[in-house]
């Protein structure tokens, strides 16, 4: 199982890049950091690799207000936080996170 995430620009339908992406583990005594990075040039980052992932219940975090700062741009939100399950039966998720100044959808990417 692993987790890849990838953000999409739709403001300039381009693959964000360099977005800061925090994964972290809900667990008993509340939520762990377990991953983070940056985005590529293709917008994508695998934040846990296949074995490291565990079946839970994880938080997204993409850092969007200084990706559109380095654009000279003020989104409406922030961050995109996101949470989502992962369960033992998934071979691996990716996590496709479209943004533009004004909006922030998720979906199951491939």
């Amino acid at each position: 199982m692993s987790l890849t995430v990838q953000i999409l620009d739709h403001s300039f339908g381009v693959p964000a890049t360099d977005v800061d992406v925090l994964v972290r583990r809900h667990t008993e005594d509340g939520w762990q950091d377990v991953a983070r990075g940056l985005t590529g040039e293709d917008g994508r980052l695998t934040v846990l690799p296949a074995g490291q992932c565990a079946p839970a219940l994880y938080q997204l975090v993409c850092d969007i207000d200084a990706y559109y700062a380095i654009l000279g741009a003020v989104p409406l939100f922030p961050r995109a936080v996101v949470e989502f399950r992962l369960s033992e039966s998934e071979p691996g998720l990716v996590l496709a996170v479209a943004v533009s100044a004004h909006s922030v959808l998720v979906y199951r990417g491939s």
